[in-house]
């Protein structure tokens, strides 16, 4: 990625920031005087930047000495289970449950992509105006990109500062997502039936937002569990009685014809992982001898 930086503030370069830090103006020795949008997640004292350059647009990058603030973690307990339905259901201790809606990023932005993309292929190849519509192309896939990592740690953090104790199951994505084309002497089935629901897998993100689901409680002192999927089965199990009984994707509901319980199926999901959780800090805590 091309682009350069400065170790010290005030050795040829200088920003000054807008009012309440926001947006400000960036002076680099030789070249003049510049706007700078943008502003930080907190304020500090500017040691260093750089300046790279992505998609035809220079981004710059400060680096703040600011206060260490300690995230805080709430005092409740959940069963997370991720979705392509939805994004994410929480599964409470009173038997209550809590959706997190999908954005769906892909399908918001489907048409206008292709939409830049068809205007892309009319173009000569090798030529700037190729050149500028795929940029164009390419700025639309940040913008969604960036939308989806806000998003990512907007609902991270809503998570972490309302629950101490957050169980998920073990997600394999790379498994969960492979291709089922297969090979020239055992072709596979519903290839493209496949690859849309992969596109959907893919499109909210989940592996990148547990891993900072899971960063932000262990700063927070919350305690982020994962459920081995093989042995538990949390979307097969019945959260009450723990019958399994195997269920293909269509099935959205839980109902157990062994004990009657009813549930959506995503909350009964998340439901397993938080019993196993729960049931896991029973088993460690210490027990005094009689």
């Amino acid at each position: 990625m091309p682009g350069f930086g400065f170790k010290s503030h005030g050795d040829g370069w200088r920003f000054t920031p807008g009012p309440d830090g926001k947006h400000g103006t960036l002076r680099l020795q030789g070249v003049g005087t510049m706007r700078a949008r943008g502003q930080p997640r907190q304020e500090g004292a500017i040691t260093s930047c750089e300046l790279m350059h992505k998609r035809g647009i220079w981004h710059l990058s400060r680096t703040l000495e600011c206060p260490v603030i300690e995230r805080q973690s709430g005092p409740e307990a959940c069963g997370l289970d991720w979705g392509v339905e939805t994004f994410a259901m929480l599964a409470l201790p009173d038997g209550t449950s809590e959706l997190i809606e999908n954005p769906r990023f892909y399908r918001a932005g489907k048409a206008k992509e292709r939409e830049r993309e068809h205007v892309r292929d009319r173009r000569k190849r090798r030529s700037n105006r190729r050149r500028k519509a795929s940029l164009r192309c390419g700025r639309l896939k940040a913008k969604n990109a960036r939308r989806r990592k806000d998003v990512h740690h907007q609902t991270s953090a809503r998570l972490v500062r309302r629950f101490a104790l957050i169980a998920t199951e073990t997600l394999e994505i790379a498994k969960m997502t492979r291709s089922a084309k297969g090979t020239l002497e055992k072709p596979g089935q519903n290839a493209a039936q496949k690859a849309g629901l992969n596109r959907e897998i893919l499109d909210p993100g989940p592996a990148a937002f547990l891993t900072m689901l899971r960063t932000k409680a262990e700063a927070a002192g919350s305690l982020f569990m994962e459920a081995p999927t093989r042995k538990l089965k949390p979307s097969q199990k019945c959260p009450a009685c723990s019958s399994v009984k195997q269920k293909s994707l269509a099935i959205r509901t839980h109902l157990c014809e062994d004990c009657g319980h009813t549930e959506p199926r995503d909350a009964a999901s998340g439901r397993v992982c938080l019993n196993w959780a729960m049931a896991e800090l029973s088993s460690r805590e210490p027990r005094c001898a009689a």
